[in-house]
């Protein structure tokens, strides 16, 4: 059987186009509300001020859980880097560093490898 999970961190306050990614917002659309196990689209809000503690409580205790359960064949990444610190485009509410980049792309690879 074949599906897709998409996972998204976005910021959750500001002029950031398409306006979509609330928290809890799951399932076709990506707008609606829903808690059944076909929810294909996992939102985490990301913001005010999300820094490095932050970014790493929701990937540990919400992406790479969800990841776990879905058990991919593949995950693709596209990694943005205007949640970096020095990125004045998300003015100032995500406020990764590199280091949080590597960390995320290494725990990543090691749910690739199971």
């Amino acid at each position: 059987e074949m599906g897709a999970k998409y996972a998204d961190g976005t910021p959750c306050a500001g002029p950031f186009y398409p306006g979509t990614g609330r928290e809890g917002a799951s399932g076709a659309g990506a707008e609606t509300t829903t808690s059944s196990a076909e929810d294909n689209i996992l939102n985490i809000a990301l913001g005010p001020q999300y820094g490095t503690a932050e970014f790493r409580e929701a990937v540990e205790g919400r992406l790479l859980p969800a990841l776990d359960r879905f058990k991919p064949d593949m995950i693709l990444v596209s990694a943005g880097f205007d949640a970096h610190l020095q990125d004045k485009m998300n003015y100032g509410l995500v406020r990764l560093l590199d280091d949080d980049y590597f960390w995320v792309t290494d725990r990543l690879r090691a749910m690739a490898e199971k």
